[in-house]
Formats: structure tokens, sequence, C-alpha cells
């Protein structure tokens, strides 16, 4: 008898926190994206809900996307091949030329591809004029705007600046939708620069170093979708592509004259290891060909610490203090700069810090002022508008539904893509 109640009030305990569940589930909302991908579940907690990052699931219904998202190109030793997400589907196609066009959707994308040219050099003499800007997630569309306001690019996005160089200081990747559109512009104004006798300057951020390693967190939700249909999206930035090895030889240290530029900052850890740039440059390299492995070094390449990731100049975290002045003046001497330019922290306006030495340009959702040198000195400059971030406005939300196998998938999948990071 003692089993027999045992069974019945596990049955009881069973059925009361199903019918509790489903309950709970059918006041819970779904956020779906424009193009019919998941973003989010609402889920209530009182008066509140929790935000369900559903679109890690990467599930969709009848999904319709607007424009192209790719294309992956892949290469092996017998073939080139262009993968590319199209409104619904997964289009493919063989490369053949150093030119590819894409149809999707009546339109039409021309890419050139160019031929591998070795490791870019991250220390390089003085410009006779630099544009910097950082934190572009994904936005082509800025970045459009930036260019063709400061004379780097034209209408037709063809190089302009003549002798000039462009730094684009990290974080291209996440949070926007059309984050391959702005990698292969980036792609192909860099080769039209270096052919004009100026430079686009890629300085890799943590969230480059998210993607190489699968963290999809911040990406967003239809994007993230239509590459993961093609690929995972790890594999979509790895050694086999060409966006992902022309990523992974660029910098994330870089000095152009006597101007230093690191998407984080110079943390006093990574100062005391007396690291030049090109040392530091080759372990990141070496870490993402898989040949860094002790926890130490990873985590002065990837942590609160690293280049890509350090935040030090603007605010006191518990990993890292404030920076001081003194720790500024030696960053200066070991890497015989001037001014030292960061991205990555979020500042209201493109204020030079510590006397002139530091300058922050992770201004452009609050400010239209943008950082520019002449001959090797600082200009802050006005251009007239800022970067708005990427938002879904047309995305709908309706109730969980309990008999919806798309809705528990959503709900479910994320558990897949919360295992560690590589």
């Amino acid at each position: 008898m003692s089993g027999r109640r045992w069974f019945v009030s596990g049955a009881v305990l069973l059925v009361t926190f199903v019918a509790g569940l489903a309950t709970w589930l059918s006041r819970s909302n779904v956020v779906i994206s424009s193009g019919g991908v998941y973003q989010a579940m609402l889920l209530p907690v009182g008066d509140r809900a929790i935000r369900w990052r559903a679109d890690l699931s990467r599930v969709a219904t009848a999904p319709r996307l607007e424009g192209m998202h790719g294309p992956v190109i892949v290469t092996a030793a017998t073939d080139t091949v262009a993968h590319w997400y199209c409104r619904s589907a997964v289009e493919r196609a063989s490369v053949t030329h150093d030119a590819l066009t894409i149809p999707c959707a009546g339109d039409t994308t021309t890419l050139s591809l160019y031929a591998e040219s070795g490791l870019p050099s991250a220390v390089v003499p003085t410009a006779s004029r630099m544009a910097v800007v950082s934190d572009l997630e994904g936005d082509v569309a800025y970045f459009r705007r930036w260019a063709r306001t400061l004379g780097v690019l034209d209408s037709l996005d063809r190089w302009q600046f003549g002798d000039g160089h462009v730094v684009v200081l990290g974080d291209m990747l996440d949070r926007g939708r059309r984050v391959y559109d702005l990698l292969w512009l980036l792609y192909d104004v860099q080769h039209q620069a270096r052919a004009a006798g100026g430079a686009l300057h890629i300085v890799l951020g943590n969230h480059e170093q998210y993607g190489f390693r699968g963290i999809i967190k911040d990406v967003e939700a239809e994007h993230l979708y239509a590459v993961s249909q093609i690929m995972s999206y790890a594999d979509a930035l790895g050694p086999r592509t060409v966006l992902g090895r022309w990523l992974r030889a660029q910098p994330i240290m870089l000095r152009i004259g006597d101007a230093l530029f690191v998407h984080g900052g110079i943390s006093p850890t990574l100062l005391a290891r007396g690291l030049s740039i090109d040392s530091v440059n080759a372990l990141h390299r070496a870490w993402l060909d898989g040949a860094v492995r002790d926890d130490e070094t990873i985590a002065l390449l990837t942590g609160p610490a690293a280049p890509t990731q350090y935040r030090g100049y603007f605010l006191a975290l518990d990993a890292e203090p404030l920076a001081t002045r003194e720790q500024v003046e030696a960053t200066r001497r070991a890497y015989g700069a001037r001014h030292i330019v960061v991205g990555h922290t979020e500042t209201e306006e493109l204020t030079p810090r510590f006397g002139g030495a530091v300058y922050g340009v992770n201004t452009s959702l609050t400010s239209d002022r943008v950082l520019t040198f002449d001959a090797g000195v600082p200009r802050v400059t006005s251009i007239g508008h800022r970067r708005t971030a990427f938002r879904d406005a047309r995305a709908s939300e309706r109730r969980f539904s309990l008999v919806s196998r798309s809705d528990w998938a959503a709900l479910v999948g994320v558990f897949g893509a919360m295992s560690p990071a590589r």
C-alpha cells in the first residue's frame, strides 16, 4: 500500500506540474520577426515578463526573409561554392571567376573576389589623412553614409580617399541584420583602397571573436536563422570560407604613425606582459588556429583584460580598475603612441580623455561627431547624422500555442544553444 500511495502522490504532483506549466505557457507571448523567425518569448512572472531568447533556437514558421543573407563562399581543393539564403531557401552556385553575380527576389548582387595577399601590416607609417569608425554592428547603411560624407566612397561604393587610411575599429558583427552586406563591402573596399595607394584597416573586436567561437547570443534573429540553414555560424566564419580567412588575418592591435588603434584598450595585465604589437597579433592568430590552449593566454586574448574587451579607460570593473594617467603614459611609451583610439565602450560624446591621449569613438548612437586625422593630428568633426540601432519594426506578437510544434521547438531549442563556448 505504501508503494501505491507513493505512485499516486507522484502522479498527482506530475499532473499538477503539467497543468501549471500549461497554464503558465498559455499566458506567455511569442514574438515573431517580420520574416517569420522566432525572436523571443515573454514568459510571465508576477506582473512582469522574462524575455526568453527564442531566436537562439533558430526556428521559423514559413520564413519569407527580405533581401539576401550571405553569401558564404567555401573553398576546397577542387571547387569553390557560394551559398546564400534568399527569401525562404538556401541557394548555391559554383564560383568559376573572380566576380560572382547573385540573384535574389528580383535583385542582383555582384561581388568581386580577390587573390589573398598575406597578413596585413599592423605597424604602418603616418598617413596623410585618416578616418575612424567602430561598432558598426551590421549597419551597412550607416557605414555608407559615414564614408560618403567624409569623402571615402562615392555613391557607387568606389574608393575616393586616395592615399588616405580608414580604420574600422571592431564589432562589425552582431545585433544588426545586414552583417554580410557590411563584411563584403569592407572586403571589397579594402582591396580597392590598396590598389589606389590608400588603406582600409580592420581591427577585430570582441564580437568578431564571438563569431569565430560560435557564441551567438547577440546575433540578430533572421541573420542567425539564415546563416544556420547554410552551416553553423562558427563554420561560416571559419578558415574554409573566404570571409572567414580574410577576417582571421586581421589584427587586434594596429599602429599608424603615432596613433594606436585597439577595440577595447590596453589593460595593466596586457601591458605587464611586455608584448609587441606584432607579438599580440601573432598570438591571437595562433589562438584562432587552435595552437593556443592554456587558459591564461586565452584569457589575455579574450577575457576582460584583453585588447578586445578592456573597458578601463571609461569604467571601473571588478576585473580591472579604472585606468590611471600613469598607466596611459606607460602604454604610450610601450607602443610608441601619442594617441590611443578605442571603440567597444559606448560613450555619450567623442571627447578626448587623459589629456588628449585617449579617444573613444563608439559614440555613433548618441552623437554625430566622428574622429579623423590630418597629417597625424586628431580632429573631431560633425557629419550631421547618427547611427540608429537595428529594430524590426514589423515584428509581431501573439500568445504561445500549446498545440504548436514550432512554439515548443522555439522554447525547448534554446537549451541546445546554451552549451559552453569553445
